[in-house]
This record gives C-alpha cells, structure tokens and sequence, in this order.
C-alpha cells in the first residue's frame, strides 16, 4: 500500500447490496452501521446464511432510506464513486450510522476495489468494519491501515466443513495487527473441542489479548440446530485457557428481525 495515495476511484466490483442495519455479530454488536456487501467468496462454508457467496448478479441493491427496506437496483458492477455516494448518503441519514461494514461473501476477494473504498471513507473520517474469512493475508496488507476494524472469522473443519486452514489463518492475522483485531469463531452442535482448543492456542500464538468471539450458530443450510448451552460452557472453559478475552455473543440481527 501506498501511504496518502489517491483513491483509486476506477475500481469496480460486483456489490450485493447497500444497507443500513444494526451490527449483529462481533464486538461492534448493536452499533447501527452501512454495510457494502460484496459478492462471491473463496469458501463454501456449510453454514454460510448469506446467497451472496455464490458470485455476482445482474444488479446490486441499494437502500433508499436508512433501515427502510425500500431498496432500487444499480447495475453491477458498481464503481467505486456510485458505491461512496451511496454509502455516505445511508450514512449521514436517520438514523445515521456510525461506520461503514464492508462484508460479503468475501470483500477481500475485491481488494483493489475495498483499497479505494475505504481510503476514500478515511479521508472523510469514516471508520471501515472489515469483515472476512481471514485467509488472504497479501491483500489485508494492502488494506491494513486503511480500515479501523478487522473482524476476523476462523473455520474450524468440524464446523465449517472446510479444509483445516491453520496456516492461512496465522498468516492472516499477523498481517492484521495493528488494527482493532478480533476472531470470531462459529460454533455447531458438531463442533469438536480440540478444534476450538487449536483455534485458541492459534490466536494465542499471535497475541493472547487478541479478542474472541465464540459465535453460537444459526441454523442454516446444513446446520439444523444450534449448540447445547452446556457445549458453550466447554468451549468458552477452553477457550479461555489460553486468551485472556473470551465472549460468547449470538447473532443478534437475527433476533431483531435485521438483514
């Protein structure tokens, strides 16, 4: 990255939708923020709740008023000016919002793009809530002192169904430090607790302050039921072991009816 670059302003990316909502995961839970979901994703996920992750489609979303509903499309792919009009607009509306999520799929999929986006945002004192599947350590360099907020998912195999990817993670969040950093790790009925233990110990090899969300799942796809809250219980026992910040939080967009 380039330090006090223009912003890159002839990015384009294939945009999902533009909303405002209440923030329902995570640390920044109940702030009312604007989310710029971008489409596709390099994982498959088997309790992924969004049809974003399939790729793009013909036109993105965009909402009129803040909270509304009333949405009108946009032709994709979607430029990175349209994208921070539409943006600041939900922003400064009412209720306004008090930072811009950039989300998806996988928004890193689309670095050039979120690059521009967010410096763009900086410049106008506009914080960034980045929210990915943290395996793509190259482009968070690209984008790490641009953003305010990193909210990192971590895949566990028995929950996830994915591939272990150890590695990819502990690449991801030390290119990531230096932000305010935290994991988020969604759990299942299925979750094995040597698994959230490995996630534990991984998080804690980089940094034992670094917060953790353990995320109890909503149903979706392949996942009928949500964990015991005896499971929670074990996982949030062994969790802190090793990390000095452990929460467990829901998502709680869904309990309010949010998107």
């Amino acid at each position: 990255m380039t330090p006090n670059a223009e912003p890159d302003m002839e990015q384009e990316a294939d945009v999902w939708e533009i909303y405002s909502a209440i923030q329902g995961e995570g640390l920044c839970v109940g702030e009312r923020h604007v989310f710029l979901r971008l489409a596709g994703c390099n994982l498959d996920c088997r309790f992924c709740d969004t049809p974003a992750r399939g790729g793009s489609r013909a036109a993105c979303a965009v909402e009129r008023n803040p909270g509304a509903g009333d949405f009108r499309p946009r032709s994709n792919p979607v430029g990175v000016g349209d994208a921070l009009e539409a943006v600041l607009r939900l922003l400064r509306g009412s209720p306004p919002a008090v930072r811009v999520s950039l989300t998806g799929g996988e928004p890193l999929m689309a670095v050039g793009f979120v690059e521009a986006l967010a410096r763009a945002l900086k410049e106008r004192g506009v914080g960034t809530h980045l929210e990915t599947n943290g395996t793509l350590a190259a482009e968070m360099n690209l984008v790490r002192d641009l953003v305010e907020w990193v909210a990192m998912d971590m895949k566990l195999p028995s929950s996830a169904g994915v591939e272990p990817l150890w590695e990819r993670h502990d690449a991801f969040l030390r290119a990531a430090r230096g932000t305010s950093v935290f994991v988020k790790i969604v759990v299942t009925p299925g979750t094995l607790e040597s698994d959230v233990a490995t996630a534990a110990r991984a998080v804690a090899g980089v940094d034992r302050t670094i917060p953790l969300v353990l995320q109890p799942v909503t149903p979706a796809r392949e996942i009928a039921g949500a964990p015991r809250p005896e499971q929670m219980r074990t996982f949030e026992s062994i969790a802190t072991k090793y990390l000095e910040n452990v929460r467990v939080i829901p998502q709680v967009h869904r309990i309010l009816g949010e998107r």
